[in-house]
């Protein structure tokens, strides 16, 4: 299968659309997950459609959002700003890897960036390294296998932070 470089697999927009409106129609309630690397006009076509957008954010500095994802975060700001001006209901997940995105320098810009788009809500991902085995069975070298999950303790630091801000948080599912 190849992927084009707007992060859609070819006639994916065409079908999500397709999908969603069927579903909205229906009386189905519709969600859309995304880490916001793909071009605006593919929102446009779904946002009439598309009741919740769950949306990641990785980490807030452009340098530091390449280096660890391989792309800037622009794309991923601008589209979730356009999204935010034309009335989408946005929760926030984020990813929490130590040492990578969870200081708090960038715990306060993601919560600064979210009061003023007005996102409410934000889930925190906590990292586990439950793929570790997985990668192991298939010969695979598990990159993060150092990486220490984090603690409980710095969750709720985080979420102190978010709530300072008066934004909702909810913790890996909770």
């Amino acid at each position: 299968m190849e992927w084009k470089t707007d992060g859609c697999i070819p006639g994916q927009p065409v079908f999500l659309k397709n999908l969603l409106k069927a579903c909205k129609l229906s009386g189905i309630h519709t969600a859309v997950e995304t880490c916001g690397v793909t071009k605006w006009e593919f929102f446009q076509g779904i946002l009439p459609y598309t009741q919740l957008f769950l949306y990641d954010l990785k980490h807030m500095d452009p340098l530091a959002h390449e280096r660890f994802t391989g792309y800037d975060n622009r794309q991923v700001l601008d589209n979730l700003g356009r999204l935010c001006s034309k009335g989408a209901n946005i929760i926030i997940r984020m990813p929490v890897i130590p040492g990578l995105n969870d200081s708090e320098s960038n715990i306060t810009a993601t919560a600064d960036l979210m009061v003023r788009l007005g996102i409410q809500e934000i889930h925190l991902l906590p990292y586990h390294n439950y793929g570790e085995s997985k990668y192991s069975m298939l010969g695979l070298e598990y990159a993060l296998k150092d990486l220490v999950p984090v603690s409980e303790q710095d969750l709720q630091a985080q979420r102190l932070l978010f709530e300072a801000h008066g934004i909702k948080v909810n913790i890996g599912g909770e």
